[in-house]
């Protein structure tokens, strides 16, 4: 009689043993089909490497990567994905909800806190209509340039935007959507 193995109950042949010779052929034949239906079994219970990420990388998960473009459904086997661009990535919470900002903004006047502008000047007689003197620098140096009241606080600026963005590093970023 054979002993068996203390895993799987497999059946080892016996040494020179003329009783169980005829035996062998239906012993062997019995474990492979053992054999066989474990490793299938163990087969099925593994998933793919697609599988995994997968789960990994469930709808709504963001992909990133610093050098490599290519569209993570080529690179992990699975999903559909968007690429997102020219964007900053902001945890989401009660303040950023969704999307939205600007990378430049031009400041208005409703932007600016609270101020004066001063002008001193006066007129040849003392009053305060007619031509005024006003200093040429804001430290009121000595030389002065006459001009009328309408000229003597004009605006100044340009309207120019400014960006807003803070440093950053470029990144390729996809979300799964499907």
């Amino acid at each position: 009689m054979p002993t068996y193995t203390t895993n799987y109950n497999l059946a080892k042949p016996l040494v020179n043993s003329a009783v169980d010779q005829d035996l062998w052929g239906n012993e062997l034949n019995s474990d492979l089909d053992i054999i066989d239906t474990t490793m299938k079994t163990i087969s099925d219970a593994v998933p793919t490497a697609a599988a995994v990420a997968a789960l990994v990388y469930p709808i709504g998960s963001l992909y990133w990567n610093k050098t490599n473009a290519t569209n993570p459904a080529t690179l992990l086997g699975f999903g559909t994905w968007v690429a997102i661009t020219d964007r900053f990535i902001v945890a989401r919470g009660s303040t950023y909800t969704s999307t939205g900002g600007a990378a430049q903004v031009t400041l208005s006047i409703s932007n600016m806190p609270a101020h004066d502008h001063d002008f001193f000047a006066n007129n040849s007689s003392g009053g305060t209509t007619g031509t005024f003197t006003k200093p040429t620098s804001i430290l009121g140096a000595d030389t002065t340039t006459t001009v009328t009241a309408t000229e003597a606080i004009q605006s100044v600026g340009s309207g120019t935007p400014f960006d807003i963005i803070p440093p950053y590093q470029a990144v390729y970023c996809w979300e799964r959507t499907a």
